[in-house]
């Protein structure tokens, strides 16, 4: 469902050249402009400016929202929208308590099904009503006059943080304000008993958003699922949700309620191939605090050991310098389609500006990109002067291709990827063929914090053999030594003889057995499917986790995971002593550790473009490659399965940096 400003901003510019060909002069005011792109609408925006004639303020705040409006989009017809929610209404009571994943395939077939995508959508300011308007401005008046927290909130900042009368486009155009702020009302009463809390826009943040939490409890998730902004209440219902979702669906409530918040964003982590979203709360103290809203508080650090290259912030208004490359430019990168957002880095990041050369015509546009995974995705923008792109506020700590579109719409770099130091200075990263270097690879990208949670808990991990099933009689044949964003192997010598019973043990008061995977070979033989499950584990099925089998089916992804007093373990019972030449395991991870078996290729930047260097089977749970050209950047995918990669630097001594 696409939605461009492009026929309005064109509308315009034929009615200016109009007026200019036939001798007429005229400077059209923006509220002017609105009104005479409104059509037959224009009728309801004067009855607002009529109504509010006689009170100044909020005759400003309707102008602001009038004058912004082109660009933010309605469904044309309501009635299929409003089955598919009635219907997603019920779907969701009828399963609340079935697993999310359930949920998800019917909220989607649903969705499919009444063809919502398909939907023809148009311009607010052609179709809102004049009712509804001054019922928004009103009510959003009167919790900005009333409400003790938003003591000090100026004019332009309700403008932005309070007055706008949706959150999302295609949100539904009818009365929200009084009907949302009835659902955290109770609570916000009782924290005005407080002196302190009760003119604080922060604290009422942290009230409403434990009442929503206890109201609409879940945790972000990847369950992929279609846009459903139309009725924020019910999409609130939906028990999975990203963190883009979280923030559009709860957003409005706390509008509602007269809390300044709004939707910041980052395109493309610098150090992953996601972006996140989040919202923030104008403070007392006028900083901005983030939070998730229905998932983390105000309270809590967000995301600071995240490497940040831009952030971008979510707004009614309308960004002049994106309506200008919008309207100039053949091909926009997706993320500046969007002419409602504009740049916050400094908040988030310590910055930088960068001027480079470039040879094309000025006015033309210029763009910084991040990865995710090998592909390149422009994050920042700047319009060419006198030769040279300057880029403002760019996040330190991250790698850059400079780019632009030519006219096919193909994108160009027109210099070699850079690095953007903390300290501030910039490496161009152009690949030395005169000094090569050689690396052993094991990830094809790097161990991020929600894995290496789980993928520590393997460490001081034993492995042991015995002749008896109770291992009172044991012999311990080797330990986990490798770090968590590893695999291992351990030779075992030809002295320690032929057992048939081999286990892995985790020892302590709370013993924890986590294990992605665990292969035993013999002969150069994988013999893992001779032997049968043993193990403390309890097999439940509200619990498929602790299931053993879970540790030798093959499947790096399907990890055994249980907690017992003392020791937990797990193995495998070969019938009739066995000797056991290798002992490879897993930690329960992300999947992106070398795989034996998986063809991978490895891959370098150079000449703009991605080049392949070599390709190769794993033997182990490394790869070894030779004669590298150093000084640039690399991917390592792997051809078999799974698409998750992320570009690193190789340093002296063979090892993978990443970024």
């Amino acid at each position: 469902m696409n939605h461009s400003l492009r026929p309005i901003v064109y509308f315009l510019w034929i009615s200016i050249l109009f007026l200019k060909n036939t001798g007429c002069t005229t400077n059209y005011s923006p509220i002017e402009s609105s009104l005479n792109i409104s059509g037959s609408n224009q009728k309801e925006l004067q009855k607002v400016l009529d109504y509010y004639a006689d009170d100044s303020l909020k005759l400003e705040a309707a102008k602001y929202l009038i004058e912004n409006m082109p660009g933010h989009f309605s469904f044309v017809d309501t009635i299929p929208v409003n089955h598919f929610y009635d219907s997603l209404d019920s779907l969701l009571t009828v399963m609340q308590d079935q697993p999310y994943s359930e949920i998800a395939d019917s909220v989607k077939s649903i969705y499919y099904r009444n063809k919502i995508e398909d939907l023809e959508t148009i311009d607010d300011i052609c179709v809102i009503k004049s009712d509804f308007l001054i019922d928004n401005i009103d009510r959003a008046f009167e919790v900005w006059e009333n409400v003790p927290w938003c003591r000090g909130l100026n004019f332009d900042e309700f403008c932005e943080y309070i007055l706008p009368y949706k959150v999302a486009e295609t949100q539904e155009l009818k009365p929200w304000r009084a009907e949302y702020n009835a659902i955290i009302a109770d609570s916000l009463e009782r924290m005005m008993s407080c002196s302190l809390y009760r003119i604080s826009a922060f604290q009422a943040a942290e009230f409403v958003n434990n009442c929503l939490k206890n109201e609409f409890c879940r945790d972000p998730d990847d369950q992929t699922m279609p846009p459903m902004f139309y009725r924020p209440l019910t999409r609130l219902r939906v028990p999975y949700s990203t963190c883009e979702d979280l923030c559009l669906s709860g957003i409005s409530i706390f509008r509602a309620a007269g809390i300044p918040v709004a939707i910041d964003y980052v395109p493309l982590w610098g150090y992953g191939n996601r972006g996140h979203s989040w919202a923030i709360v104008r403070a007392p103290n006028g900083h901005d605090m983030p939070f998730v809203p229905i998932h983390m508080s105000p309270y809590v650090q967000h995301k600071i050991n995240e490497t940040i290259s831009k952030v971008y912030r979510r707004t009614y208004a309308r960004n002049q310098e994106l309506v200008k490359l919008n309207d100039g430019s053949r091909f926009v990168p997706e993320t500046f389609r969007n002419i409602f957002q504009r740049d916050v880095t400094p908040l988030y990041a310590d910055t930088k500006n960068i001027d480079l050369k470039i040879n094309i015509p000025d006015n033309e546009y210029a763009y910084l990109c991040t990865t995710s995974r090998s592909f390149w995705q422009p994050i920042a923008f700047t319009q060419v002067k006198d030769g040279k792109a300057k880029f403002i506020d760019m996040g330190k700590g991250c790698i850059y291709l400079p780019v632009y579109f030519d006219k096919n719409g193909n994108m160009i770099s027109f210099t070699e990827p850079f690095k953007l130091d903390w300290d501030g200075s910039i490496q161009y990263l152009n690949a030395n063929f005169d000094k090569t270097i050689n690396a052993t690879l094991y990830r094809k990208g790097p161990l991020l914090e929600y894995a290496w949670r789980v993928a520590v808990m393997m460490e001081n991990g034993q492995f042991e053999a015995s002749n008896s099933p109770d291992f009172k009689q044991s012999v311990t044949v080797g330990s986990v030594t490798t770090p968590a964003d590893q695999a291992g192997e351990i030779n075992i010598p030809d002295s320690i003889g032929s057992y048939r019973y081999w286990r892995y043990i985790q020892r302590g008061d709370s013993a924890k057995c986590y294990l992605g995977e665990l292969t035993f070979i013999n002969d150069s033989s994988n013999i893992t499917d001779k032997g049968k499950v043993i193990g403390n584990f309890i097999e439940s099925q509200n619990d498929i986790l602790s299931d053993g089998r879970r540790a030798f089916d093959g499947d790096v992804l399907t990890p055994l995971s249980f907690t017992r007093p003392n020791e937990a373990w797990v193995g495998l019972d070969f019938g009739k002593p066995v000797s056991i030449d290798k002992i490879r395991y897993v930690p329960r991870s992300d999947g992106d550790m070398i795989e034996p078996g998986d063809a991978y290729e490895l891959k370098y930047w150079h000449n703009g473009m991605w080049q392949t260097l070599d390709r190769k089977v794993a033997t182990t749970v490394s790869i070894d490659f030779e004669n590298i050209p150093s000084n640039t950047i690399y991917i390592l995918r792997n051809l078999t399965k799974g698409k998750s990669e992320r570009i690193f630097m190789i340093d002296e001594e063979g090892k993978q940096i990443w970024w």
